[in-house]
C-alpha cells in the first residue's frame, strides 16, 4: 500500500546554500547593508570585501523593505565559493547586468502592446547570468484557498490546494535539483479585492497570460508536473476529472517531453507504469499525446491544417475557468512572433478574431483553403470558434498550400492575391453514406465556348450550394479553389472549397482564362505569345553565361523556369492594365536578378533589382503602369 504523502516533501533537505524560511523572511531594512553582506558571507563561508558601488546596488532592497530571500535570490548564482578569490566589484558588475536585463524586460513590457498585439517575449537571456530556472506545471483543484505569504511580499493572496504548504513544495523541488523555480501563482499576479492591485493585474495579464507558454518552451531547463494539483500526491484516481492535469486548457501549452512528475509517494518508483483505477489506462500511454503535440510545435506547421485540427481537438476536450483561456493557449502553441493581448472582457469570437490575425501566415492560408464550410460568425474565410469547438469541422484538402496570402487586416478580413476566374457551378447528386467527397462540375466560358471541369466538393456543403456563377480564387498549384460570391465591389464571401486533379488544373491553365486580381480581363493568346517571346529572349541571353560557368542542364532548367514564370507574370500584369503614356511603373515584385537591357527588342524590360523598384516596361511601343492592386478581402 502506497503512502498518501509526497515522500520528498517529508524528507528534510540539508544543504548549506538552502536557507531557512525564517532567514529568507528577515527584513533587509532591519539588517541594513552591512548586515545583508554579513549574512551572505556567513552562508557561503566567505569573507569577501565589497566596494561602495556594490553596497549602493543593495540599497534599493533596503529602501523597499524587501526580505533577505529576495537579495539572496539575486546574488546567489554569482557569489564566490569559499576557495575563490573574488573582488566585490565582480558582484557589482553582475548586479548591474542583472538590473540591466530587468530593465530591458520592463521596457519591453511597457512598450510592447500595439493595439491588440504583443510580442512573443523570449526568456533565454537569463541563462547568461547563471539563472537556469525550472517551471511548474499544475492544475488548480476545487479546494484552492488563498494564503498570504512573504514569498511574494504579500502582494496578493496565493491560491493553494487545501493542506499544501509552499515550504513543502520547495523542499521537494530542492530534492529534485531545482534552484530557481517559476510558479504561476507566485510569478503572476492573482485576483484580489484591492482595487489598485486588481487593475495592475489586468494590465500585466494582457501580456503575461499570452506569453506563459514561453516559460515552458523557451525558458525553463526542466518542467515538473503535478498531475493532481500543486504539491498533491500523484494519485491513480481522478484522471478523467475536469480538474486533472490531463484535462485543463492551460496545461496544453506547458507540454515538454522531458518533463518529470512531482508528488510521488514513497514506493512509486515507476510512475509512468501506474494504471488508472477508473479505466485501467497506463499513465505513460496517456502522456504520449504530449510527444505528438511537441512534434507538431517542432515541425513549424508543415501540415498546418491537419496539425491545427489535432491541437484544436485536444483543446476542445479540455476545461477552463474562462473560455477565452482556450484561445490564448492555441495562440501560444503555434509560436507566433506576435500574440493577441489577453482581454477578459471581450467575447469569445472577438478573441478568436484577434488570435487568427497572429497565427503563422501558412496556417492562415490553410484556414482559407482547407476548410470547406465557411465561417458562420463575422468572417467567412475561416471557421468560427463555435464551429471549431463543436467538433464537426473537417479539413478538405491535404495538398500543401502555396499561396499569396497577404495577412489579416485590422477588421479581421483576410487579404489574398492569386489566380482567379468566373465559372458556373453544378451541384453534385446526393452523397452516398460514408462518402466524404462528391463529384461536382464547373463550367467555364472562353471565347463563346463552354468547357466543363470535374471538381470535388465536401459532402457537408456540396449539395446545399445553389447552381450559379461564382468567383473562384486559387492557390498557386491551381488544384484547390475557394469558391466565393461577391459581397461588395472589393470583397468576396467564401462559399466553399473545391479541388481538382492535376490533369484538370493543366486543362484549366491551357484555357488562358486566369486573371491575377479583381476586375482583370481574360488573357488573350496574343498576350501569351508576347510573354513567351520575352522568356525566350532571357533563355538566349543566359545560355552563354551558363556554358562559361559550367552550369548543368538541370540547374539551367530550374533557373529558366523561375525566370520565365517571373517574366510571364510581370508581362501579363502589364497587359491587364489600361495603357498610359510615358508612365514610370512600380513593379510588384523584388528579384535578385540584374536589370536586363533588351534595347534591341522593345517588347519587354522584365526585371528590376531589389534596390530599384521603378522601371519602364515598353510593350509594342506603349508604356504601361503597374500598380500593386488591392488583393481579395474575405
Amino acid at each position: 500500500m502506497l503512502s498518501q504523502k509526497v515522500h520528498l516533501q517529508q524528507t528534510p533537505f540539508s544543504n548549506a546554500y538552502a536557507i531557512s524560511p525564517e532567514l529568507a523572511a528577515e527584513s533587509c531594512s532591519t539588517l541594513g547593508v552591512e548586515g545583508v553582506l554579513q549574512r551572505l558571507n556567513q552562508i557561503a563561508r566567505t569573507s569577501t570585501i565589497f566596494d561602495q558601488s556594490t553596497k549602493d546596488l543593495l540599497k534599493p532592497f533596503i529602501v523597499q523593505g524587501q526580505d533577505f530571500g529576495s537579495v539572496y535570490a539575486h546574488v546567489r548564482s554569482s557569489w564566490p565559493a569559499p576557495d575563490e578569490t573574488v573582488q566585490g566589484d565582480d558582484l557589482s558588475k553582475y548586479l548591474k547586468g542583472l538590473e540591466s536585463l530587468g530593465s530591458v524586460f520592463d521596457r519591453a513590457r511597457e512598450t510592447s502592446i500595439s493595439g491588440t498585439r504583443s510580442p512573443n517575449l523570449s526568456l533565454s537571456d537569463q541563462g547568461d547570468y547563471g539563472i537556469y530556472f525550472w517551471a511548474i506545471s499544475h492544475s488548480w483543484t476545487d479546494d484552492m484557498e488563498p494564503v498570504d505569504t512573504p514569498v511574494n511580499a504579500f502582494e496578493w493572496p496565493v491560491p493553494l490546494p487545501r493542506g499544501v504548504a509552499l515550504e513543502d513544495v520547495r523542499t521537494e523541488l530542492l530534492h529534485l535539483g531545482a534552484e530557481y523555480v517559476w510558479l504561476d501563482i507566485l510569478c503572476l499576479r492573482q485576483k484580489c479585492d484591492d482595487g489598485h492591485r486588481e487593475a495592475l493585474r489586468q494590465k500585466e495579464w494582457a501580456i503575461d497570460v499570452p506569453t506563459i507558454g514561453n516559460v515552458y518552451v523557451n525558458g525553463a531547463v526542466r518542467v515538473v508536473r503535478y498531475m493532481n494539483g500543486l504539491g498533491r500526491v500523484l494519485s491513480r484516481e481522478g484522471w478523467n476529472h475536469p480538474r486533472h492535469w490531463f484535462n485543463r486548457a492551460w496545461t496544453l501549452q506547458e507540454i515538454r517531453i522531458d518533463s518529470i512528475i512531482g508528488g510521488l509517494p514513497k514506493g512509486m518508483d515507476e510512475p509512468l507504469e501506474e494504471r488508472s483505477l477508473e479505466d485501467g489506462t497506463v499513465l505513460g500511454n496517456r502522456l504520449r499525446f504530449a510527444g505528438e503535440l511537441e512534434a507538431i510545435q517542432e515541425s513549424e506547421g508543415f501540415r498546418a491544417a491537419a496539425d491545427f485540427m489535432r491541437v484544436v481537438e485536444a483543446m476542445r476536450r479540455r476545461f477552463s475557468t474562462n473560455p477565452l483561456d482556450k484561445i490564448a493557449g492555441i495562440a501560444m502553441f503555434f509560436r507566433s512572433s506576435t500574440l493577441p493581448v489577453y482581454r477578459e472582457s471581450i467575447s469569445i469570437e472577438e478573441s478568436w478574431t484577434l488570435c487568427s490575425k497572429h497565427l503563422p501566415l501558412r496556417l492562415q492560408a490553410e484556414l482559407l483553403f482547407c476548410f470547406p464550410v465557411p465561417g458562420d460568425e463575422s468572417h467567412s474565410w475561416r471557421p468560427s470558434w463555435k464551429q471549431l469547438m463543436s467538433g464537426t469541422v473537417e479539413t478538405f484538402s491535404t495538398t500543401p498550400i502555396i499561396s499569396r496570402l497577404k495577412g489579416i487586416r485590422a477588421d479581421g478580413n483576410a487579404c489574398y492575391e492569386g489566380p482567379t476566374f468566373r465559372a458556373r457551378y453544378q451541384p453534385p447528386p446526393p452523397a452516398a453514406p460514408g462518402e466524404s467527397r462528391q463529384r461536382a462540375a464547373i463550367i467555364v466560358e472562353n471565347g463563346g465556348k463552354l468547357t466543363t471541369f470535374n471538381v470535388s466538393v465536401h459532402h457537408q456543403v456540396g449539395a446545399s450550394i445553389k447552381e450559379g456563377t461564382y468567383t473562384l480564387v486559387g492557390e498557386e498549384w491551381l488544384e484547390v479553389w475557394v469558391m466565393c460570391r461577391s459581397a461588395s465591389p472589393d470583397s468576396l464571401h467564401k462559399v466553399t472549397v473545391l479541388s481538382m486533379s492535376e490533369e484538370e488544373a493543366e486543362r484549366l491553365k491551357s484555357l488562358e482564362v486566369l486573371a491575377r486580381s479583381q476586375g482583370t480581363p481574360a488573357v488573350k493568346r496574343e498576350d501569351v505569345r508576347i510573354a513567351m517571346g520575352a522568356c525566350a529572349i532571357i533563355d538566349t541571353r543566359d545560355r552563354a553565361s551558363w556554358e562559361r560557368e559550367g552550369i548543368g542542364p538541370r540547374a539551367r532548367l530550374n533557373d529558366f523556369r523561375w525566370k520565365a514564370e517571373h517574366v510571364f507574370g510581370q508581362v501579363l500584369q502589364a497587359l491587364h492594365l489600361r495603357p498610359t503614356t510615358k508612365e514610370t511603373i512600380r513593379l510588384p515584385y523584388e528579384t535578385a536578378d540584374p536589370e536586363v537591357d533588351l534595347k534591341e527588342d522593345k517588347r519587354v524590360l522584365p526585371f528590376a533589382t531589389s534596390s530599384m523598384r521603378r522601371q519602364r516596361i515598353v510593350l509594342l511601343g506603349k508604356a504601361f503602369t503597374i500598380r500593386r492592386r488591392e488583393p481579395w478581402c474575405y
